[in-house]
């Protein structure tokens, strides 16, 4: 099993949230950000246990996201970047890692900050 640490962001978009994860193509939309976060955790780790599955962890691990995506994500970045110096930080931003750990005693498969 690779070590694998997963790049992801939130933002807000007409009345939700939204969560992407960059190295995996995966987005979820939901009321909260915590919903978004936890529902894009579900997702990775549903997405890794399927690639795994079927040996398909080679082809599909990582699958980045368009070029599109990556200049949705550093506009908002940089323009968080600006906005935190003014002290005005974008709402609903956030930029983070996720690290997938492995209980070695049940197997199961969680996610952590990175």
């Amino acid at each position: 099993m690779a070590d694998n640490i997963f790049r992801c962001y939130t933002y807000p978009d007409r009345g939700g949230y939204y969560a992407v994860c960059l190295d995996l193509a995966l987005i979820d939309k939901r009321d909260t950000l915590e919903e978004a976060v936890a529902a894009l955790d579900e997702n990775v780790i549903g997405y890794l246990e399927t690639v795994r599955s079927n040996d398909w962890e080679q082809e599909l691990v990582p699958r980045p996201v368009s070029r599109r995506e990556w200049l949705h994500f550093y506009r908002l970045f940089f323009l968080n970047a600006i906005l935190t110096l003014l002290g005005k930080p974008l709402e609903g931003f956030m930029a983070y890692g996720r690290k997938e750990i492995v209980d070695v005693s049940t197997q199961e498969m969680r996610l952590t900050y990175a």
